[in-house]
């Protein structure tokens, strides 16, 4: 049941095929020279060649080079060391940019440091998907955005040390990181995208800042032009704080706190999280969503559905104010191949009123 029910939101991340592991007669290190918009030389760096003879532990230079064409190395290509056999990877404080799947299908790569100092804002799309040996990560103060599928399917990441300044989790971030048990959100964090943690089945306790918002983006086309509907208006998509299907079957989540501040609990958000016993609810919700469906097709449940455990709501708003929230949460039920989806838990468990949550 569990793999139907989640079937329609997994399928998103079919695209890491679009990460792909180069081949050639011999791996070797390769660091290119450019040039910036100041008119100033680094240096880029990727792996070429064969890249599986990539093995051991590697140590990214901060400068490489002779005489005039010494220059700090601050990038690391697209791709650069996927699919190599490293076991650890020093980056230095001069990096500056991480490529899309600069380490991605890197099975086994168990370490990665980031020297002190290093001012990175970005951990690329893809960075480490599929490296099944990571078991822990420091990602360094600095950065804001953890992109797409950038630790997407590190099975054996049991955790991650999350820097204040992070405000972005993109879609399918942590997605079968199914080792993880635990998770520091920051506070100043602004979104967590769809499916960021679906599938993290050994997390228990989430707490969310309430920092999160929701938000409209014009709808673009392949080419980067504003779509329209048929009569030529703008096509507007609503972008959540708390991402659709964020936490979706993480069956051994056992707590969940919705920071106060948060507004809508997106469709899926915690569906099949079938251990949740206990939630804490803000003031400030106004919506919880029932099922979604993306370009006519199902795309996932309800916010809470399958989630049969919950014994307990605390909600820090009042009586009155609940009364006036259960019109906003979708209580109609969808049907899709034979299964029933609805929010029924919160409808169900035992309420709790003017709480909110204390470590």
């Amino acid at each position: 049941m569990k793999k139907r029910l989640f079937a329609a939101l997994s399928a998103a991340c079919v695209c890491l095929a679009c990460l792909p592991v180069l081949s050639g007669c011999k791996g070797g290190t390769d660091y290119k020279l450019k040039t910036d918009e100041n008119g100033v030389k680094y240096y880029s760096v990727k792996c070429s060649g064969f890249k599986n003879s990539v093995k051991g532990e590697y140590v990214i230079p901060e400068e490489y080079g002779e005489g005039e064409d010494r220059a700090p190395v601050r990038e690391i290509e697209s791709e650069g060391f996927a699919g190599t056999s490293l076991t650890k990877i020093t980056i230095p404080k001069t990096i500056e940019k991480i490529g899309n799947a600069a380490f991605a299908y890197n099975n086994s790569l168990a370490e990665v440091v980031f020297e002190e100092g290093i001012e990175l804002e970005e951990i690329s799309r893809g960075t480490f998907g599929y490296c099944y040996s990571l078991r822990s990560l420091k990602i360094p103060e600095g950065v804001k955005s953890l992109g797409y599928m950038s630790f997407y399917n590190c099975a054996a990441l049991i955790g991650v040390d999350m820097p204040s300044s992070l405000e972005r989790i993109g879609g399918f971030a942590f997605q079968y990181c199914t080792a993880l048990t635990e998770v520091g959100l920051p506070d100043g964090l602004e979104q967590i995208g769809e499916g960021a943690f679906s599938g993290c089945e050994g997390l228990t306790e989430i707490v969310i800042p309430g920092g999160l918002e929701d938000r409209t983006e014009p709808v673009l086309d392949g080419n980067g032009e504003q779509k329209k509907d048929e009569d030529g208006n703008a096509l507007i998509a609503t972008v959540y704080g708390l991402g659709q299907g964020a936490f979706h079957s993480c069956t051994s989540l056992t707590l969940a706190v919705i920071g106060e501040g948060i507004k809508t609990i997106s469709s899926g958000a915690f569906g099949y999280c079938t251990s949740l016993k206990t939630l804490y609810l803000p003031a400030s919700l106004e919506k919880v969503e029932g099922s979604s469906y993306k370009d006519g097709a199902f795309y996932t449940g309800h916010a809470f559905h399958s989630v049969g455990a919950l014994t307990d709501i605390f909600y820090a708003g009042t009586a009155d104010m609940w009364e006036e929230l259960e019109k906003k949460i979708v209580k109609e039920p969808a049907y899709e191949s034979g299964y029933e989806y609805n929010n029924g838990a919160l409808f169900s468990a035992p309420k709790h009123f003017e709480v909110s949550y204390k470590k």
